[in-house]
């Protein structure tokens, strides 16, 4: 029940990291059902899991442990390994606040795992301050979305708060047909100095 990023995501950390090797503490926002179970009940990982759409989950996850938006986490400083947030940084007004609290948040030499729709040129912000643009909103992407990232401006949005931020072209090493891996996937990994 994964989608092509879920597979791509876990495939690369499966073969070009660490992660399921060594122990790690990690928070996982909106955690997807393909992953929730792996990772709960992994030996390794201290694994706690967070959301603030709660209402969404029978849909597309498991109920979070902690209710809490990505851009005000309640953790302390340093406090995670790995960060998991795919596909969480365009639903928040402000990705800035959502960065920083990742970084934050982290441990020096963490890393966040991100993914987000990414399109050709610069990233498209979008101004939902009224009843209008939401419901526009709503109807084109089905929840309000505050931003669509483009492929020239992603890292460097990211990195501008301290991060050194990866982007990998795994997709084009593996057997696609194999992995049901189509058009050109990356995975972006932010790691903490």
């Amino acid at each position: 029940r994964s989608l092509e990023r879920h597979r791509l995501i876990h495939l690369y950390l499966r073969d070009r990291t660490d992660f399921f090797s060594t122990p790690k503490r990690i928070l996982h926002f909106a955690p997807e059902k393909c992953w929730y179970r792996h990772f709960k009940s992994n030996p390794l990982f201290q694994y706690e899991t967070a959301d603030y759409m709660v209402s969404f989950m029978d849909n597309i996850g498991a109920a979070p442990d902690h209710v809490m938006s990505i851009d005000d986490i309640k953790f302390p400083d340093n406090s995670f390994d790995v960060i998991i947030a795919i596909g969480i940084l365009l639903l928040v007004p402000s990705d800035a606040n959502a960065i920083r609290e990742l970084y934050r948040v982290l441990k020096p030499g963490g890393y966040a795992v991100l993914e987000d729709p990414i399109k050709p040129g610069p990233t498209e912000e979008y101004d939902l301050s009224t009843p209008e643009a939401q419901a526009a909103s709503r109807r084109k992407y089905g929840h309000l979305q505050y931003r669509y990232y483009g492929e020239n401006d992603y890292k460097e949005r990211i990195a501008e708060f301290g991060f050194d931020v990866g982007r990998f072209e795994y997709a084009q090493q593996l057997d696609r047909h194999k992995y049901g891996l189509g058009g050109h996937r990356y995975v972006h990994i932010a790691y903490k100095r």
